[in-house]
Formats: structure tokens, C-alpha cells, sequence
């Protein structure tokens, strides 16, 4: 009797010990899982945007994410047969989001830098873009050159990528960094709070058409051309090869040039065939 209890209670232990070690195996199967791996076992893709027209914005009816890099997001998630999932984020926020694991790729318009790339891992260039300047018709500013003369205020948008760029080519300015979105700062030339408003030159070409009191002044000659792209973990190798084979797809297809013109996306691809970079 006794002796088939112990063997019970030894056979009792013995399961649960390799329970225990099945339980801890899975566990650490699913700790080594690879982003990739993980989206094709659970069926969805979690993806960051920030809102930036025509690349992303927000449909006034139901409030989700529209624009061309949600469309190729899309497209990317239904080749594979996993749900996109999109979480908002904000430009001060998005490198953050990205980096805890809110989710695992960032489509939001992200002009690639050399301290961003510390942070981050680019995918292959999306599209290119330029940065231009408004100023209001009635006054003298027309060139880089009067931009440079001491005292003229010049707005740009906090934490953008051209706020540096802004600060090395006029130094005898006064910039006045903003938190606004791109589309509300330009309003600050024609309210007098800046002389100049500098940002993207997207922004600054439809500013321009809906205001006739200003003027985009590079828009035949966009400065400071970038490259942008779409973001994932500085250690998530597989993941992005995987995009940038996406990417590839999508553009040999047809199907980016047909998605791009969907919303006037069309002069990003002309910058495709800009020689001009950097400083004039």
C-alpha cells in the first residue's frame, strides 16, 4: 500500500514537473518568436501612423486612417492574409510607441536622418520631399538670401525635420518653433506672428492654392530634398526585409503609382529625379 502510494505521488510529481518544463518551454518559444512569426500565428499586423496629409489623414465619417501609405499598409496585410491593426500616434510619441512594442511597424511619414537612424530601422525610401517657405505677397521676402537678414522671424514646426536645417541656414533669424500641426503654423504668417513659415513643400504648395495672400516661394525649386520612409525596431532585421520586399512588390506592380494619385500624391514621385540636395 504504501509503496503504491509513493509510486503515485511520484508519477503525480513527475507529470508535474513536465508540465512544468512544457509550460516553460512554450514560454520561452514564444519570448524568441520573431515580430513576423508572431503576426502570421496571431492574424494581425499593428501598425503606428501619424496624421500628415496626403500620406495619412483621418476620414471625417468614420474617423480611421486613409492616404496613400494606409492603402499600401493594406495592401502589404491582405498579400499575406493578416488583419492591419492602426494605432495613432503623435510626433512626439511615434519613435516611442514604436520602440515599446505598441506595435511593430511605423507607416507615419518619417524623413530619415542620422540620429533617427540611431534609434530606428528605415525601410527603403517611400517617397521624397522637399522643403519650402510662405510669406505673404505684400512683402520683400523672395529668396534664401532674404531670408537671411537679421531679424527676420521664421516659423517652423517643433521636433521637424527641417528645424535644423532652418537653424544652420539662418542663424541671424529668429526662429519661432511651434507645437501646432504642419497645416495650422503657416497661419501665423498671415496673422504677422512670423515673416516666413517654413515646412514641407506638400504643405506649403495646397497652403498656398486655399490662401491667396500668400506665396510658396520654392515651389518650382523645393529645398533640403529628403528621403522617407517607414520605420521598424532598430533589431527587427527579418521584419524589415520583409517590407522592403513589399515595398519592391508594390512598386513593379503598378499598383504605388495607382495608390499615390489617389490622393494627389503624384509630385512625390517627381522628386524621384531631383539632383538638388542640401544647401544652395
Amino acid at each position: 500500500m504504501y509503496y503504491s502510494k509513493t509510486k503515485q505521488i511520484l508519477s503525480l510529481f513527475f507529470l508535474l514537473v513536465l508540465g512544468a518544463i512544457v509550460l516553460l518551454s512554450h514560454s520561452e518559444a514564444i519570448a524568441k518568436e520573431s515580430t513576423l512569426d508572431k503576426m502570421l500565428r496571431t492574424k494581425e499586423f499593428h501598425i503606428g501612423f501619424v496624421v500628415l496629409p496626403p500620406s495619412i489623414s483621418k476620414d471625417p465619417t468614420t474617423n480611421k486612417p486613409k492616404g496613400y501609405y494606409v492603402d499600401i499598409a493594406k495592401f502589404i496585410s491582405n498579400q499575406i492574409n493578416v488583419k492591419p491593426i492602426f494605432h495613432e500616434e503623435t510626433w512626439a510619441t511615434f519613435i516611442s510607441g514604436l520602440q515599446a512594442g505598441k506595435y511593430d511597424l511605423s507607416i507615419a511619414s518619417t524623413f530619415q536622418t542620422i540620429p533617427r537612424a540611431l534609434a530606428v530601422a528605415f525601410t527603403q525610401p517611400l517617397t521624397y520631399n522637399g522643403t519650402s517657405a510662405l510669406a505673404l505677397k505684400t512683402s520683400n521676402i523672395r529668396t534664401l538670401e532674404d531670408m537671411k537678414k537679421p531679424g527676420i522671424r521664421i516659423g517652423v514646426i517643433q521636433g521637424a525635420f527641417m528645424v535644423d536645417w532652418v537653424k544652420r541656414m539662418f542663424p541671424e533669424a529668429d526662429i519661432i518653433e511651434s507645437s501646432v500641426s504642419a497645416f495650422v503654423e503657416p497661419m501665423n504668417v498671415i496673422t504677422r506672428r512670423v515673416d516666413v513659415s517654413v515646412t514641407d513643400s506638400w504643405v506649403t504648395r495646397k497652403f498656398a492654392s486655399e490662401h491667396s495672400a500668400v506665396l510658396d516661394i520654392f515651389a518650382d525649386n523645393p529645398q533640403n530634398i529628403m528621403p522617407a520612409g517607414w520605420m521598424v525596431r532598430r533589431d527587427d532585421i527579418q521584419l524589415l526585409n520583409f517590407i522592403n520586399v513589399a515595398i519592391n512588390y508594390v512598386k513593379t506592380t503598378g499598383d504605388f503609382k495607382e495608390i499615390f494619385e489617389r490622393y494627389d500624391g503624384f509630385v512625390f514621385q517627381k522628386k524621384l529625379v531631383w539632383e538638388t540636395w542640401g544647401k544652395k
